[in-house]
């Protein structure tokens, strides 16, 4: 454990399409993967799709921009399709926020907002990271 949070692994890869249908028929149609649901997330204007299998981890997630508009549509406007982001998983994303902002990291997020599966999440900000975007990821409580 580094200052109060333990990175876990890396949850997802969110990749940004052009053509959203192309992706997903080669995903789940061609190369066989599960699709696993979906699901808007409204604090990112985002459609999320989800797609996995049993021997891959971690799962990717395949990003549209909801009602053409938020930032997978500035995204692909300005730098085109390909990896959105890389997602890892932490264990406390309050303190992996309060270490980060106490070693001058900058961030996009101060707190936490609400991601997908009931999860907590949080962005770096690419200038911090040599222009790649990260996403901290607290999963929610598994129920049972």
């Amino acid at each position: 454990m580094t200052n109060g949070f333990k990175i876990l692994g890396v949850e997802h890869i969110g990749l940004a399409p052009k053509n959203i249908a192309d992706l997903r028929k080669i995903l789940g149609s061609l190369l066989g993967l599960r699709f696993t649901g979906e699901e808007l997330v409204p604090s990112q204007q985002t459609q999320t799709y989800f797609y996995e299998s049993e021997e891959m981890s971690p799962r990717l997630e395949v990003l549209e921009a909801a009602g053409g508009q938020g930032p997978i549509a500035a995204f692909l406007e300005k730098k085109g399709a390909g990896i959105h982001h890389i997602a890892l998983r932490v264990d406390h994303l309050e303190a992996a926020l309060a270490f980060l902002t106490q070693n001058g990291v900058e961030l996009i997020d101060k707190q936490p907002r609400p991601g997908a599966h009931g999860s907590k999440i949080a962005f770096l900000h690419p200038r911090a990271s040599g222009g790649i975007l990260i996403e901290l990821v607290e999963t929610a409580p598994s129920k049972g």
